[in-house]
This record gives structure tokens, sequence and C-alpha cells, in this order.
């Protein structure tokens, strides 16, 4: 049984002021941002440029600190003010202190909320951690936003999915798999399981690196799975599909320059209400976290809207695994552009001909002002950018340097390919100006 004292505790820490979901918590006040820094230089570099890019969209003003900086072994009184944490207990120092405390688990591979266990990389976690009161083997923690993953860096556009106004959310390839909220049992907050997704049965298929099925043994550059729902029946148009799937997979590997990758997790949806209604509206998508690609079921012929959309999709997944997160939208979209050699059913060079007009420098480009702009003007233009730097300083240079850097590194990443951001500007001025 709890003490007195720590009944006390528990009551003055979890006062009326305490939010009950992340949009009430975040509209209550500008944040202070926690990212974890125990990763290597790549997961620390996702992190932090996932947090960069919220707070740059939403509050320019918040401080972001580092889990070096706060040692919440002190206490509530060693936290910032409305701490948002991004990180799970394996990449942040302050979360892998704190794990016991909780009443939730994120760590590499595995996360446990509710009394149910999430085992995978693809899982993500997205909650409103209650307050938790000092006792003898705790020190006592503020409400806080976490925002985690199994995976590593496990937040990769994490903030895409909503919340749904839940206390605690559960993110795998699809959305949210389940949801809940917070309640008190005996003293001690535990998450209560309120909403639990249906998840479609799906039927799949292994391809070679011609689209036909993998026969026992064989090996391909990347195995492809390529998933429909169980309830369509397999037609003729099947073998067109499949052999479209790996013609994008396979263009996507070239174009980066990559000889093999981990398997990749193909999804064909029969049309954009359904493929809203299971996951997220659009032709398609990547989800980076589960390796897995969602697109819907286009023209599959040779060259067609099918094979450049996984292209597309591919070389997101694709890229982030073998160079790391990108520090823009910027390179990871215009990559990706370039990759599927078109946007919207045009080749870049086309785009080039007639291309979108934008002003703006590279250096707004590169940072939130790309999202505040349509996408068909946004992606044609990014992808003719990356390939005019790909073309004239290499793949290699280009991923090194410009692939990871973000609206403050453009400087010294130009500078490293002996070149700098007037010169960027000059090709963003002539794709405008024709």
């Amino acid at each position: 049984m709890l003490s007195i004292a720590t009944l006390l505790a528990l009551s003055a820490a979890v006062g009326p002021a305490d939010a009950a979901d992340a949009s009430e918590f975040l509209s209550g006040g500008t944040p202070t941002f926690l990212v974890g820094t125990s990763g290597d230089d790549a997961a620390d570099r996702g992190i932090r440029r996932q947090v960069e890019f919220v707070q740059g969209l939403l509050f320019p003003g918040a401080k972001i600190l580092s889990d070096v900086e706060v040692d919440v072994t002190n206490g509530v009184d060693a936290w910032p003010a409305r701490p948002v944490v991004y990180g799970g207990a394996h990449l942040h120092a302050d979360m892998a202190a704190l794990q016991h405390c909780l009443p939730l688990v994120v760590e590499s591979g595995r996360i446990e909320v509710g009394g149910n266990v999430y085992e995978g990389d693809e899982y993500r976690l997205i909650a409103l951690v209650p307050a938790q009161p000092e006792t003898d083997t705790c020190p006592g923690s503020p409400q806080f936003l976490w925002y985690a993953g199994a995976g590593t860096p496990g937040v990769t556009e994490i903030n895409a999915t909503p919340d749904g106004g839940f206390g605690w959310v559960v993110i795998d390839r699809f959305g949210v798999r389940d949801a809940g909220s917070w309640e008190r049992v005996d003293g001690r907050w535990r998450a209560r399981l309120d909403h639990r997704s249906l998840r479609k049965p799906w039927r799949a298929a292994s391809l070679d690196a011609e689209g036909a099925a993998l026969t026992p043994g064989s090996e391909a550059p990347v195995a492809v799975r390529v998933h429909r729902m169980e309830s369509a029946a397999g037609t003729e148009a099947d073998a067109a599909q499949n052999a479209a799937v790996a013609r994008g997979v396979a263009q996507a590997l070239s174009r980066l320059g990559l000889a093999q990758a981990e398997p990749l997790d193909v999804y064909l949806y029969p049309s954009a209400a359904v493929k809203a209604s299971i996951t997220r509206a659009g032709d398609g998508h990547a989800d980076v976290a589960s390796r897995s690609l969602h697109a819907l079921l286009v023209d599959p012929r040779p060259g067609g809207p099918l094979e450049s959309l996984v292209a597309h999709e591919a070389a997101h997944v694709l890229a982030t695994d073998a160079f790391g997160v990108p520090g823009s939208a910027l390179w990871g979209e215009g990559l990706a552009v370039w990759a599927s050699g078109q946007y919207g059913g045009r080749a870049l060079e086309a785009w080039r001909l007639s291309p979108p007009k934008l002003e703006l420098g590279v250096t707004a480009f590169a940072g939130t002002a790309f999202f505040r702009h349509p996408e068909r003007v946004t992606y044609p233009l990014a992808g003719l950018l990356v390939g005019d730097l790909v073309r004239e300083h290499g793949l290699d240079a280009f991923l090194e340097h410009l692939y990871p850097a973000g609206p403050d590194d453009l400087e010294a990443a130009c500078q490293a390919l002996s070149t700098d951001v007037m010169s960027l500007n000059a090709k963003l001025r002539r794709y405008r100006d024709g």
C-alpha cells in the first residue's frame, strides 16, 4: 500500500493543470523539446531532424535540449517546462534512467503498454505520460509528451500520425494500431486499452527481380513481398502488377547505387477509398519504420504509373536505411523524385521545360517552407535540383554532404562540395525563369 506521503505527492503531481491528450498539452503553451542522444550519429541526427521539423513548423520559439543537458534523476524540478521527449529508452539517457518508474516501456525492438506487448522495429508510441510521484526508488516526473519507437531512430515522420484525442497510441505500418487512456488503480497510473483498429487479412507473394514468384532457395537483390487484400481474388493482372513492382524497386536500387537491401513489403490497394480507409490517403506512401510501401493499383505497363510510384516510395525506405534520415524534405523528396525519374506522370526533363514557379531561396526551401507550398510545385523542383547536384558532384558526394544537411548546415555542406548557397539559389532561379 502507498504511504500517506506518497499519496500526497501523487495528488500534487497530477493537479488540474494536467492535459488530457497531446493536442491539449501542446496548445497549452510553448513546449521544450528533450531529444535523445544515446544512439549513433545517424540515430541522433534522425531524432534531431524530426524535432527541428516540428519546432520550425509549429513552435519556432521552442528550445531544444539534449538528454545530457537534463538530469531527470534529480526529480521534477530538474525537468524543463512543458517537456516533449523524443526517443525510446535505447536512444534517450533520461528515459533509460526513468524506465522502471514509468507505466509503459519503449526499448529496442519492444513497446509495452497496458499489458500489451508490441515486438518489432515498426512499432511507435505517442503518449501523454502522467506525472509520477517521488518514491524511495523513483525521483518523480512531471506530465510529459513522449514520441518514441522500438526502432532506430524510431521517430521518423511520427508526427504524421494524429493521436485521435487518446492519452496514448501505438502505431504500426498502417497507422494507429491501439489507443487508450490512463486510469488510477490502487493509487498508480495504468494504461487502459480503449480502441483497437481492425486489420484486414492480406495474401502475400514473394517476388524475384523480374516479378515472378521466388522459388525455394532462390535469391534477389531485395526480397519484395507483394500483399493484396485476401478478399480480392487473384487475376491474370497480378503478374503484370508484380513485374511493375519489381521494376520499380530495381530502379530505386540502381539509381541509389545499391546492390542489395533488406526485404520490402508492398501493399497494393484496389482504390483510393480503400487505401484511405485502411491507412493514409494518397496514391502512395512509404512507412520507413516498417520498410513498407503502400500504393494504389494503377497502370502496371513498363515505365508506367505503378512502376514509377513504387520506385519513388522504395527510394524513401532504401535511402533512409542506407544513408540515414535526410536533413530536409527537399533532399528526401528530391532524391525520391530523381530516383523515379518523374513526377505526376511527367519525366523530369519535361518539368525542366516548363517548371513550377516558386519564389524561394534554397535555405527556406530546405526548411518548413517546403510544406507550405503545393506538392505539385515543390516535388518536381526538388527532383530537378537533386538531379543537377548529383550530375555535377556525383551521387556519393551528394549523399555524404547535402543529403543529411538541414537549413543551418547548408553553407558548410556546400563548402565541402566547393560550391555555395548562392549557386544553389541560382539553379532555383533558372528553373523558375527558364
